[in-house]
Parts: structure tokens; sequence; C-alpha cells
């Protein structure tokens, strides 16, 4: 009898031991994760609120736009031209899908701006912070209605769990832009440079907030080596997942905030020009075919929506104008701003 107690004790001595290692190691980890997020400053805030130009005791404007908007267009030109606070949301890689979660955020809205264009209207580009803005459910109905394939399916709803999981380890499913700031950090230190404000994992602005042009939005990709060239795109491509397509769950959600707009006011679609190398690599004849169909469906489901297609601006797309694949430099900044402005006194939003 006494024979099996130490080993009883041991057995369970070993097995506390391993609790304990599992539960340190749990915690080593969450504690990790948050620091590298911390070191690289890689982006984990979904979104983030934005005001241009200031409140006059007017309804305010809603705009909805990716990055691609804030790079192409000064907003703060727009909205003292226009005579209007514009409220809008940030979100890295968002579409119509994301922002229409904000739209109904403002009701007092009665002027709708909606930036897309052939890249953040892509199926098969899809938002990292997707699975934190969309609930569950509207996704799922959203993919019964689109009669998604299995492939895009799984992926969609597979974001969720990894949402979850990020509350804890805020690092999860973005090596690839922990990598990229590593690399732009150590490549800092080496040779005594500041860091870019751009990684593999995508350019980060601080939208509404910069007082001068920082050195990556003063470049051109122009000037860009063919290896800098291929690199950019081998990491373009790797974010992309699933087949190309403009006739899914955000060209759904786009029409969504097409109609809700209207109810409210005027409402203006933007389409933003990619660069010439972008097209070159990522779209294909077939491609911008369907992207054309999509938008001038759209137009007439929405007659009264008013369109400016500064995609089809003569020379607006070279890749003088870019300082990354699809983001405009200063340079393209400006003229699609006077653009706009041009644009707008031809035909100004009547609130």
């Amino acid at each position: 009898m006494r024979s099996g107690s130490p080993k009883g004790n041991s057995s369970l001595s070993r097995g506390g031991q391993l609790a304990i290692a599992v539960v340190a190691a749990f915690v080593i980890a969450i504690i990790g994760s948050h620091w590298l997020a911390d070191w690289t400053n890689i982006k984990t805030t979904v979104s983030e609120s934005l005001v241009f130009g200031a409140p006059n005791g007017k309804p305010p404007a809603f705009r909805a736009g990716s990055s691609l908007s804030d790079y192409g267009i000064d907003w703060n030109v727009i909205a003292t031209q226009t005579q209007t606070e514009i409220l809008a949301w940030g979100v890295a890689g968002g579409s119509p899908y994301e922002f229409e979660q904000f739209q109904k955020k403002v009701p007092e809205a009665r002027t709708t701006y909606i930036v897309v264009s052939a890249y953040d209207m892509d199926e098969a580009n899809v938002s990292d912070f997707r699975a934190a803005l969309v609930p569950l459910g509207d996704t799922i109905e959203s993919l019964r209605e689109t009669h998604a394939d299995w492939a895009y399916s799984k992926r969609a709803v597979s974001q969720y769990p990894m949402t979850w999981l990020r509350i804890l380890f805020p690092t999860l499913g973005r090596s690839r832009g922990v990598m990229g700031m590593i690399h732009e950090k150590i490549h800092s230190l080496v040779h005594h440079t500041p860091s870019p404000t751009e990684t593999v994992s995508g350019p980060i602005l601080d939208v509404g907030k910069e007082k001068v042009a920082d050195n990556y939005r003063l470049q051109r990709i122009e000037d860009w080596s063919k290896s800098e060239m291929l690199g950019k795109v081998a990491a373009m491509r790797a974010g992309f997942q699933g087949s190309d397509a403009y006739d899914g769950q955000k060209y759904q959600a786009f029409l969504r905030m097409l109609q809700y707009g209207c109810e409210k006011g005027p409402t203006i679609v933007v389409v933003m020009p990619v660069s010439v190398s972008y097209s070159k690599e990522f779209v294909s004849p077939d491609q911008e075919t369907q992207f054309e169909n999509a938008m001038s469906d759209a137009q007439q489901r929405y007659p009264q929506v008013k369109w400016l297609r500064l995609d089809q601006s003569s020379g607006l797309d070279s890749d003088e104008n870019f300082c990354d694949l699809v983001h405009m430099n200063v340079y393209g900044r400006r003229t699609a701003t006077e653009k706009f402005q041009a644009w707008l006194k031809q035909a100004p939003p009547q609130s």
C-alpha cells in the first residue's frame, strides 16, 4: 500500500508541473505577441474615425473609401470647397463591404461620397479587419446570396475565429507584415535612415494628421529598379487569395450603400485610378471588362448618382503619379484633387 503512494504523488507532481509549464508558455506567447505588435507598429486597430473640415451647423457628409482615397484626394480641400464637414472612417484594405457598417452611424449625413477602384473592389483582396467589423450572420447570408464557392466561403468564415484569437495574439495571421516591419527596422538601424511608412504589409497613413509629405509619398514608382518592382509585385500577389471577381460581396454592399445614400440625398461615386504597372500585372482584359460592367450596372440601377471617373482621366494612371502600385504620391494627389475641385464646380452636390 505504501509503495504506491510515492508513485502516485510523483505522477500528480509531474502533471501539475506540465500544467504550469503550459500556462507559463501561453502567457509568454501572449506577452510576446503584444510586445512584437507594439515594437513593429503593425496595424492592429480595426478602424479610425476621421473628420475633414469643421462643423458649421449644416448636416455633415459621409465618405467611404480605402487608403487609395486618402492618398489620392485631399479631403480637407474638398470639405472647404463644399463648406461641409466630412465624416469618415479609415479601415486598412477597406471596401464597401466594410464601410457600409459605418454608413448608418451617420444618419444625419445628407451627402455621400463613395470612393472605389479596381483594386479595392476585387473580391480576391479581402480586408484583414473584415471579421472584426461585419457580423458573422451577415457574412453567411451574403455568401449565400452571392452563391460564393466553397473555397471563398471557407476563407471568409475562417477569419472570425482568427479575429477572436487576435484579442490575445494580435500578430496572429500577420507574419508577412511583421517580417516586413522587422526588415525595415533592421535596415534603418544598419543604414541609420528613418524607416519609411510602407512595408510589404501595406502603407500606414495617419489621415488628416500629416502636415508635410513624408519621403514615401514623394517617390515615384517609375524610379524603382527592376528588382524592386518584382519584389513589390510578388508581395502584392501574395496578398490576393481566390479568384478575381467584381460581382460578389463587395459589389452587393456597394449597391446597398448607393441605395441608402440616395435615400438621404446627393450621392457621389469617385472611381480612383491604379497605376499602369498594377493594371499590367493584375488587371486582365477580362477583369477590366468585369469591372466596367459592374460600374455600368450600378449607374443604370441608380441614375441619380453622380460619377467622377478619375480612373479615366488622361495620364492620371501614369506611374509618375504613384508612390506604389495603387497609392498616389503627392504629385498625383495634387492633380486628382484639382480635377475633383473642377468637377465639383460644374456639378456641386445639392444637400
